[in-house]
Order: structure tokens, then C-alpha cells, then sequence
């Protein structure tokens, strides 16, 4: 069995996800079950969710460009929820000071991954592929699409006020002077 668990505590367990009893009272009890097993809660998974859907928005534009998947890095997610949660809780927008890729996005309470990263890759309609380079109007695009960034950590903050912010951090950097044409290519 190991962990120090024994046959009584998982009957309990299973009994508690297998009674019938009160729906109610049972839902609350899977739940609890649930986190206790797993460890996470409710709002952690309501992250790891997020997360999971913007990396494969993410991944869904780089194909387009020829880029290769990013893949999720645990501590780029916890560097951009702690930048993501000061944010919201100072009432500010700005980025980091990283030596990480940053993008951020700020608006309503309930985006979901897939409409951030749509906004950030919105930015292609201003790019210009034949002279390519840096420009504000275009860099949250450039920077999902970089074929040299590998990893993706990804936060997402709100407040009871309706703001929240989207903070991905990118690992390689992209927007490098000098490495656009090798790393923005048209779809």
C-alpha cells in the first residue's frame, strides 16, 4: 500500500465517493476526497486548466510558422504568477524585470487561455515579414511565434474588481535584434 495508508482509510475513501447519501453533502465530500488525494485545490486546477489552454493556442499559431511546440515549465509558471498576482494586487500594468520573453494581457475576469493568445497573435496583421524586427505593435505576436523559445510559464490573476492579468514568460527570450528572419516566418 505504502505512504503509511491502510485498508480502513481507503474503504473510508471509497465509501465516501461511492455512497449514494445526500447528493449534496456527497458532492462536497468527492471534493474534499478529491483534494485530499490529489493535493490540489480547487483554484490550482482552474489554473493548471488555463495554462493548458493557452500553451496549446500557443502551439497551435507556432505550427503555422513552422515553430516547434513549447512544452509548460513549472518554474516559469510560478515566476509569471507571482508577477501576474502583484500586478493585480498593486493595480498596475507593466512588465517585469526578466530575463525571460514576456507578454502580458489585461482586461475582463473571464478570458479563457485560447482568447489571450489570439490577442497576442492578432499582432500578425502589422507585421512585416520581408523587412521583419521589433515593434511595439507587433511584439506579443513575434514572441509567441519565436522559434527559438523552447518553454512556457504562464499566471493569471484577478481581482474583485473585474481586472485580471495574463502574464507568459518565454524561455529562451525571444525579439532578439538580429534573429527575426530565422525566427518569424510567415505562415
Amino acid at each position: 500500500m505504502g505512504c503509511g495508508s491502510s485498508q480502513t482509510e481507503n474503504s473510508r475513501t471509497n465509501q465516501a465517493i461511492v455512497n449514494p447519501g445526500n447528493s449534496s453533502e456527497n458532492n462536497n465530500q468527492q471534493k474534499e476526497v478529491v483534494k485530499k488525494e490529489s493535493g490540489v485545490s480547487e483554484e490550482e486546477q482552474k489554473q493548471q486548466k488555463f495554462r493548458e489552454e493557452v500553451i496549446a493556442a500557443h502551439n497551435k499559431y507556432r505550427a503555422k510558422h513552422g515553430a516547434g511546440p513549447l512544452t509548460q515549465a513549472r518554474d516559469l509558471d510560478e515566476i509569471a504568477q507571482k508577477w501576474a498576482d502583484y500586478l493585480v494586487k498593486n493595480n498596475k500594468f507593466e512588465h517585469s524585470d526578466t530575463q525571460y520573453g514576456e507578454n502580458l494581457w489585461g482586461g475582463g475576469a473571464n478570458a479563457t487561455g485560447k482568447e489571450v493568445t489570439e490577442a497576442h497573435y492578432s499582432e500578425i496583421k502589422d507585421y512585416n515579414f520581408a523587412t521583419g524586427g521589433f515593434s511595439m505593435q507587433t511584439g506579443h505576436f513575434t514572441q509567441v511565434v519565436w522559434k527559438g523559445s523552447k518553454e512556457l510559464g504562464t499566471g493569471y490573476a484577478r481581482n474583485s474588481n473585474g481586472m485580471s492579468v495574463v502574464c507568459c514568460n518565454y524561455r529562451p527570450a525571444g525579439n532578439m535584434q538580429g534573429a527575426f528572419a530565422a525566427n518569424v516566418t510567415p505562415p
